[in-house]
């Protein structure tokens, strides 16, 4: 947990390793929720790893996270 201007904050992305795109051996990246009072609920969390186009690889050394939740 985190604060961001007095908000408590806490991670809600899963806890794959991102890093480095090409041989992922470290979690450094997340996503964080304000604990504010909001209603929501956590569907999914993922760091995706094959694509059908592209390669992530030349677009960033990190691999993307999505999370996916419910207002």
């Amino acid at each position: 947990m985190g604060w961001r201007g007095g908000l408590q904050s806490g991670v809600i992305s899963c806890g794959k390793n991102t890093f480095s795109a090409k041989n992922p051996y470290e979690h450094i990246d997340f996503i964080l929720a304000l604990r504010n009072g909001a209603k929501y609920s956590l569907v999914g969390s993922d760091v995706p790893v094959k694509f059908t186009v592209g390669d992530v690889g030349v677009a960033s050394d990190h691999l993307p996270i999505f999370v996916d939740v419910k207002l």
